[in-house]
């Protein structure tokens, strides 16, 4: 999956700031939520257009990119600037909007909970100015996990033998509620990873169980009669996700035979299948869960 990803990097100190909405540059910030849990990576959608008059080469000065954030929580303390990967110098058209998709990595998420404040800085070479974006705030937040389990890393794995913990979260929003996984390493106590696996409904309770090769497999409705099934890895790596859908007198549950971990009932879906006009007889935009 194309994604950025985000490093600390402090920007240059002599650089000129320029606020919000000026001349050369516009700058639209958005996150794809308001509640993040503590120590998720954060995705963050940055618009640019042009309004400089004049085509621009995009880079940033000493070896640094162009875009860069800025955070600072509720007491107006603010964090060293995240600055994503440098990319290769291009040429930002007169007039041209463009998008960027940037993913706040697990070694740079937010621990602490509490409200915070975020904007994007964009460095305008030919007056080696930095403009600012709107100012996007947010909550990161900790629930108690609903299930855990210990394990040890399989051998022929990185650190085999080492104690690590599987848990499950759900975080429960405005717009529903989503089901989180989260790996510790039990000798320190560290958060190797914490991700969201998808919305989920609670009219039907999640089942997880670990197979053979100590990974995680979790199976969970997202929506009515749409079933995710995951499978996460003893590293915290997402093995797979695959979508069912429920058919009549057919639905779908984690099952086991012989050792195996398997779903049976129901029918493969994809969620991110183009939506077919009414007259048809596949699937609706009301069908695809929320969320994704």
């Amino acid at each position: 999956m194309n994604r950025f990803v985000a490093i600390f990097y402090a920007l240059v100190l002599a650089a000129v700031w320029v606020p919000e909405a000026s001349g050369q540059y516009m700058i639209k910030l958005s996150l794809d939520k308001k509640t993040f849990l503590s120590q998720e990576p954060m995705r963050a959608t940055v618009e640019l257009s042009n309004n400089s008059g004049s085509d621009v080469v995009m880079g940033g000065p000493a070896n640094t990119n162009w875009l860069s954030f800025h955070l600072e929580d509720a007491t107006g303390r603010q964090y060293p600037p995240v600055q994503v990967e440098v990319e290769e110098p291009f040429v930002f058209k007169a007039g041209a909007v463009m998008k960027r998709q940037i993913l706040m990595s697990e070694n740079h998420a937010i621990a602490d909970i509490g409200p915070y404040a975020l904007h994007a800085v964009v460095y305008h070479a030919p007056t080696q100015a930095y403009y600012q974006s709107n100012r996007v705030r947010f909550t990161v937040t900790e629930v108690k996990a609903f299930w855990e389990q210990d394990f040890g890393v399989p051998q022929g794995l990185q650190d085999a033998g080492r104690v690590r913990k599987y848990s499950l979260h759900v975080l429960r929003e405005d717009d529903g509620s989503r089901l989180y996984f989260r790996l510790t390493d039990d000798r320190s106590q560290m958060r190797m990873a914490t991700f969201s696996l998808g919305p989920v409904n609670l009219a039907l309770d999640p089942s997880f169980t670990m197979d053979s090769q100590n990974r995680l497999q979790a199976f969970f409705l997202a929506a009515p009669q749409i079933f995710v099934h995951c499978i996460i890895g003893p590293d915290g790596t997402l093995v797979s996700r695959k979508y069912y859908k429920e058919g009549k007198d057919n639905r779908p549950m984690l099952a086991t035979r012989a050792g195996e971990i398997f779903v049976t009932g129901g029918i493969l879906f994809d969620p991110n299948a183009p939506v077919v006009t009414p007259k048809s007889t596949g699937r609706t935009a009301s069908q695809r869960p929320p969320g994704l």
